[in-house]
């Protein structure tokens, strides 16, 4: 009769499953800050991308109407008309996001077209706010828009001397801007002692 050895089954020691579990730990935490910002700088060219359509669009409003839409900003209002929340989706997409409506003559020669949307904003970007449609950016927070042409222009009508002031950085077009990661628009020119800019805009910051 033939006797086989048996030998136990091997496997891993109370020790060697605590040191695997350490380097995985220790290569989790090395991990983590990279795929945050990773993702955050992801989230940056999002924006970016979504404020560049924007403008274009805006532009190609001005070429079709020969004015910039309603400011959607809390900034003054120098007529002392409403400031419309979701103007820039209600202008450049139409109130069901459809196309815009463009009206032109006068009585009885009115022509009423039906014109395709000006940008294609992501679904991602889009928040229902009551009745109203408003664009925001990666991180939540409205797109912020202001009529700059329409604001300085009604200011040069009512005080003949008026200068423009900085509420403006575009005063014959149009600021848009996204706050970024901080929600927060930073001052121009930036205290570079406290943090730079990370706004995405469509002017650049003063370098000091």
């Amino acid at each position: 009769m033939i006797f086989r050895r048996t030998h136990p089954c091997g496997g891993f020691t109370l020790i060697e499953m605590l040191i695997v579990m350490a380097i995985i730990a220790i290569l989790v935490g090395l991990l983590l800050p990279t795929l945050g910002a990773v993702r955050e700088n992801a989230r940056k060219k999002a924006t970016r991308t979504l404020v560049d359509g924007i403008v274009a669009g805006l532009e190609r409003y001005f070429t079709e109407f020969d004015e910039y839409p309603p400011s959607n900003t809390d900034q003054p209002n120098a007529m002392g008309d409403p400031i419309e929340a979701g103007s820039l989706y209600k202008y450049l997409c139409g109130q069901d996001g459809k196309g815009i409506v463009k009206v032109s003559g006068a009585a009885p020669n009115v022509r009423v077209q039906r014109m395709d949307p000006l940008i294609s904003p992501p679904i991602e970007n889009l928040k229902k706010n009551g009745s109203e449609t408003i664009i925001v950016d990666s991180w939540g927070k409205p797109i912020g828009y202001l009529n700059c042409r329409f604001y300085t222009q009604a200011q040069k009508v009512s005080n003949p001397a008026y200068v423009p002031d900085d509420i403006c950085k575009n005063p014959n077009t149009f600021d848009l801007y996204s706050t970024g990661p901080d929600k927060t628009l930073d001052s121009d020119p930036p205290n570079t002692s406290l943090k730079q800019p990370n706004d995405i805009t469509n002017w650049t910051y003063t370098k000091k």
